[in-house]
């Protein structure tokens, strides 16, 4: 892959990630007010005490995935360039 290309990759998922942390933010602060009104209104059932926690990934983790991702990408494109120039039948 090109080195812009991979810059270019690379500073999307920069953003995509700083976007995604922005929403997550903003969701604890909705949940927090949501739970703050509900408190003071009513007392939580049991059953909503035992709620499971939602699974939460690292940045490290993500950031991973994608260079995953970028790799299997960048194999394909590679196993492509190689197959077109042993086009069988021309």
């Amino acid at each position: 892959m090109e080195p812009d290309r991979q810059d270019l990759r690379r500073a999307s998922a920069r953003a995509f990630f700083e976007s995604l942390d922005q929403m997550n933010e903003l969701a604890r602060a909705q949940e927090a007010s949501q739970a703050a009104k509900s408190n003071s209104t009513s007392v939580p059932s049991p059953a909503a005490k035992q709620k499971k926690p939602k699974p939460q990934f690292s940045f490290a983790e993500l950031e991973e995935a994608i260079a995953d991702i970028e790799q299997f990408m960048q194999s394909r494109e590679e196993n492509r360039g190689d197959g077109e120039d042993g086009e069988m039948g021309k």
